[in-house]
This record gives C-alpha cells, sequence and structure tokens, in this order.
C-alpha cells in the first residue's frame, strides 16, 4: 500500500489569530500579504521526528514545533531570496536543452527515469506525486517508493523537507495543478543520474549535479538531519544557530589562525591536495607552511564515517564537532567522493573558506562569489596541478592571510559568507526553492510537444503534403 503525506492544517495561536483579524478588520494587513509571507516557520526537529509508520498517512507531515516568523515585505519569496530564480535559471538550462533534442513523451520519460541503473544497481530513487484536493482545496503529496536508498535518513529528511514546502505553498501548487498531476522523480545517491546526451524530456530532482548532467539539485538530507555530525539535533536550522553562537562567543582576534581542515583523504581531490599542503606542514616541500600561505596549518585524516540505523560509526581520534571549526579564522573546503555538505557549517562558522573547485554543485552554490562569500581556488577530480598551485593557488591564499590575519574584526569575506547562510538558507528559502524548482518542472512536464517531436512532425507533414502533390 502506497504513503500518501497529506499536510496538516496550520493552527496559529489564539493570541496571533485574534491579532490577525484585528489587523485585517484595520485594514493594515492584506489576504495577499498574508499569503506572500505565511505566519509560521517550520523548523526540523532531529530526524527521529521524521520515522516511517506502518499506516499509510502522515509519515511526513508538517512538524508540529514551528515558530513565528516575521512579517516580510516583500511580494514573493523570490522576491526575499533573489539569488533562487537565478540559480534555477542556471540548472534548468541543460534540461530544456535536453528536453527540446527529446522524442519522449511525459510518460515515457518517468519510466526511463524509473530504470535507471548503475550496473546492477538500481539506484535509490521514489515518485513524488501532487494532486489538487479539491475537498480541502490543498495539494496532497503521495510518495512511491521505486528503490530503496542506500542509506534511509536521506530520503526521509530529503523527502520531509519537500512535504513542509507543499504545505507552505499549498495555494501557490494548487494554481499551478488545477485538476491535473504532476509527478516527480527524487533521487536519494549522492550523484545525478541523468546523462544529458541521453536528451531525456525531464530531469530528476538529485543533492547535487555536474556539467554531464540534467539533474535538479534540492535541498540535501543534512537541512533536516545529519547523522554524521553526531549532535543530538542535527538539523540545520539547530546547528546553524549553533554556529552562529559559536562564532558571536570567539571574536575573530582571538581565533586560531591555522589553516585548519578534517576530512577523509582517500576520496576526491583530497587524494592529491592534502599530502601535498601536508608536506608544507612536514617542511618536506622546502618551504614551510608559513612561507608558502603566512599561516600554519591544523589538517587531519579523519577516515571514512558510516552510518547505520541512523547512528554514525567510525569516530577517529581526529575527529572535531562542527562547532570546534570555529575556532579557527580558515578553513578549507573540498569536494568528497562526490559533493561535500560541508560547505555550509564553514561559512556558518564566519571564517574565511578557501573553497577548492569541484565538479560537483549544490543547489545554493551559483549564488556563492569569489572574494565576497568565499576564496575560490582551482582544483581537480583528484587534486591539482601542482605547478599551478605552487604559481596561483598558494601566493593567493598568502595574500588573504595576510591582510586578515592581524584584523581585529572579522574580515569582510567570512561576514559575507555566514551572512549569506543565515540569511538566505532559512528553512522559508529552502521552501521557496522548491517552489521554484516545481514550477519550472511542471513547465517540462505539461510541455505537449517538444522542439524535435514539432520538428519530426512538421518534416511529416511535408512529406505528406509533397505525397500528395506528386499523385495528382
Amino acid at each position: 500500500m502506497r504513503p500518501v503525506y497529506r499536510q496538516r492544517p496550520i493552527m496559529l495561536p489564539v493570541r496571533l489569530a485574534v491579532l490577525l483579524l484585528l489587523a485585517l478588520a484595520l485594514g493594515t494587513v492584506s489576504i495577499a500579504r498574508l499569503r506572500a509571507a505565511p505566519a509560521t516557520e517550520v523548523i526540523h526537529r532531529a530526524a527521529g521526528k521524521h520515522e516511517l509508520r506502518s499506516q499509510t498517512t502522515l509519515p511526513f507531515q508538517p512538524l508540529e514545533e514551528q515558530l513565528q516568523e516575521p512579517e516580510t515585505e516583500f511580494a514573493s519569496c523570490f522576491d526575499k531570496y533573489s539569488w533562487i530564480q537565478p540559480a534555477l535559471e542556471t540548472f534548468y538550462a541543460p534540461a530544456w536543452a535536453a528536453a527540446n533534442e527529446s522524442t519522449q513523451t511525459t510518460e515515457e520519460a518517468l519510466a526511463a527515469l524509473r530504470g535507471i541503473m548503475w550496473g546492477k544497481y538500481h539506484p535509490g530513487m521514489d515518485e513524488v506525486v501532487l494532486r489538487h484536493n479539491k475537498s480541502t482545496g490543498r495539494v496532497d503529496m503521495e510518495v512511491i517508493e521505486v528503490s530503496k536508498p542506500n542509506q534511509e535518513h536521506k530520503k526521509r529528511c530529503m523527502l520531509g523537507l519537500l512535504a513542509d514546502a507543499v504545505q507552505r505553498y499549498s495555494a501557490e501548487l494548487a494554481q499551478l495543478l488545477g485538476d491535473r498531476t504532476l509527478r516527480l522523480i527524487v533521487e536519494t545517491e549522492d550523484f545525478a543520474v541523468v546523462f544529458r546526451g541521453q536528451h531525456w524530456k525531464l530531469p530528476a530532482f538529485a543533492m547535487c549535479t555536474d556539467n554531464t548532467h540534467s539533474d535538479i539539485p534540492v535541498p540535501d538530507f543534512t537541512f533536516s538531519c545529519y547523522p554524521e555530525a553526531r549532535y543530538r539535533n542535527s538539523s540545520w536550522p539547530a546547528i546553524q544557530d549553533l554556529l552562529q553562537r559559536k562564532s558571536d562567543m570567539v571574536g575573530w582576534h582571538e581565533r586560531d589562525p591555522e589553516i585548519f581542515h578534517r576530512s577523509n583523504w582517500k576520496v576526491g581531490p583530497r587524494q592529491g591536495l592534502m599530502p601535498l599542503l601536508q608536506s608544507y606542514g612536514n617542511g618536506s616541500a622546502g618551504v614551510s607552511a608559513e612561507e608558502a600561505f603566512g599561516a600554519g596549518l591544523d589538517i587531519r585524516d579523519t577516515g571514512f564515517v558510516t552510518v547505520s540505523k541512523g547512528r554514525a560509526h567510525g569516530k577517529h581520534n581526529e575527529f572535531v564537532w562542527l562547532d570546534g571549526q570555529c575556532d579557527h579564522k580558515y578553513l578549507i573546503h573540498t569536494a568528497g567522493f562526490s559533493y561535500s555538505a560541508g560547505l555550509k557549517y564553514k561559512l556558518a562558522c564566519g571564517s574565511i573558506v578557501f573553497k577548492f573547485h569541484s565538479q560537483f554543485t549544490e543547489f545554493y552554490e551559483p549564488a556563492l562569489q569569489d572574494d565576497v562569500h568565499v576564496v575560490q581556488l582551482l582544483a581537480t577530480p583528484k587534486g591539482v596541478d601542482v605547478e599551478h598551485f605552487k604559481a596561483n593557488t598558494a601566493p593567493r591564499i598568502r595574500a588573504v592571510v595576510s591582510r586578515t590575519i592581524n584584523a581585529t574584526e572579522q574580515p569582510p569575506i567570512a561576514r559575507q559568507g555566514q551572512a549569506f547562510v543565515r540569511e538566505q538558507l532559512t528553512t522559508e528559502a529552502l521552501h521557496c526553492y522548491w517552489l521554484g524548482a516545481l514550477q519550472r518542472y511542471a513547465e517540462l512536464y505539461f510541455l505537449p510537444r517538444t522542439a524535435k517531436q514539432l520538428e519530426m512532425e512538421a518534416g511529416s507533414g511535408q512529406r505528406a503534403a509533397g505525397a500528395v502533390d506528386g499523385a495528382r
């Protein structure tokens, strides 16, 4: 029996309801304005609150723990979070290019997505069905498991956030759907799955994308739960608040000056980058880290951490809690086996983040600007070009360190990166991103004919007309 996730009506506190009625009566608040600015913001609890149940309803109910949101002056969430639409424009460009070359119908595209295989392995994915329920006036969300995820918490926490977004913007989605049904595939692995060259009509929704795939990246499981972090409440709102408070408690002049990093070194760019950095730390590079970068290094290999039944295992002696990063002025970020979800936590610390290039892109990364939010540095899938590193990367790191290491206040790059994740990666922003992603997806989904199909039909019509003329 397939689970159905229905949205629970938001129950406003009595006092708030009375105030809203009074405001409406006085004309200070309009219905349109209330629609544009939902009165509550869902704050995710720990992943355990999302546990699947044997019943067919409500495993991803809107969460009961809610906080009042400040009233917004913006006409829509896209005005408030102005980076979302440009990011979606970037991500949907390959999807539209593939669709315009596709001969698939919508059903054929969905069938192709369901049938994706990685060798003998079927990547974890779910089919999400959205319908307008006329009896309630809201949009119902149904989830059909296509294949099991490699880790169950990833599915729970990605779909829980989507369910909250559907509740929050139910009116907008109801207007979008009308009497139609919308189906989409949410993939719960660490990689994209739809190659651009396949020319499929529809993309999948994934945790990240790259230059060879047309998948649309969406907020991953770490925004609701992150077992590897080992906190009792590992939701993004909880940890981001912790990191903000830790950052506020430790002034810039009190932070450790060493360039800091902890990760599994056996994957991605770390395979070449970290041993190279280590050679500066132990002197084998012929020049010290202080001479090359303007600061010492505090980098360690923590090995691979596994998660079983929602618990992290394989704790290494070099493990450092996420808020421990906030003790440092400079943090290194690199990709891992796939993308690395750690970027937002580093930014939340208010440190300067040296972000080495990754072929994998998260949903918010197009909004990050070099020398504004992060310091972008070149890397390859398995390391760095050593000569380029020596000639360009090391001097750039040294230049950034030299002008900030003795600052009395938090430098602009650190401050602006922190402000971005605090103000632009709110729960409301994540919901807004999902709304925009669904609106653009619906354009593809309900497209009667792709450009390729129209071209083929036009050619067929011309051939038929020519045959008739020739028979006369």
